[in-house]
């Protein structure tokens, strides 16, 4: 609640004075920093399809280099958080990596086929598990974006349309 209060330059009695509760505190704050992220990842010119998605993992990697501490009370909330706390964090980002598949598929990305919700479901659990990882010291964050592109190319590769192989190719080669 200190670091809330101290980013939002504002007292922690503030915080409470101004929330009904402490889960609508950080469901605030975690929703205005999903914001400013799909914010970012969009703005990013000529970014379409996958390649959009690599810009994604890459822009949480600069963050998480740029303030850990923030990021990390993300990840220890969601450890010790009731399930109400938890899907506040984590259903907002999975419907970010949905709404990425979904716009990957529309610019015929995927394959007919692909299903996109399952696809972005694995993804965004790949994301997470490497999330936490950072969170936790056992990767870098340079790490996270190599074993989220990774994964996430290695994952794509045989649902990419023929158009979107070379790049996914190219991710997985590094």
């Amino acid at each position: 609640m200190l670091q809330i209060a101290e980013r939002a330059g504002v007292s922690a009695k503030t915080l409470y004075n101004l929330f009904d509760s402490k889960a609508s505190i950080f469901r605030q704050v975690f929703d205005r920093d999903l914001s400013n992220f799909r914010v970012s990842v969009e703005r990013r010119t000529g970014t379409i399809g996958f390649e959009r998605v690599f810009v994604a993992i890459q822009k949480a990697s600069d963050l998480y280099q740029r303030d850990p501490n923030f990021y990390k009370a993300m990840a220890r909330i969601n450890d010790v958080a009731g399930d109400e706390m938890r899907s506040a964090i984590s259903l907002p980002r999975h419907s970010f990596w949905r709404a990425q598949f979904e716009a990957a598929s529309q610019s015929g990305c995927l394959l007919p086929e692909s299903d996109v919700p399952l696809i972005s479901a694995c993804v965004s659990n790949l994301i997470t598990g490497a999330f936490l990882d950072w969170a936790a010291g056992r990767i870098s964050a340079r790490q996270f974006e190599q074993t989220g592109t990774f994964g996430v190319a290695s994952l794509l590769l045989p649902h990419a349309s023929q158009a979107a192989r070379e790049l996914v190719r190219a991710r997985i080669k590094g």
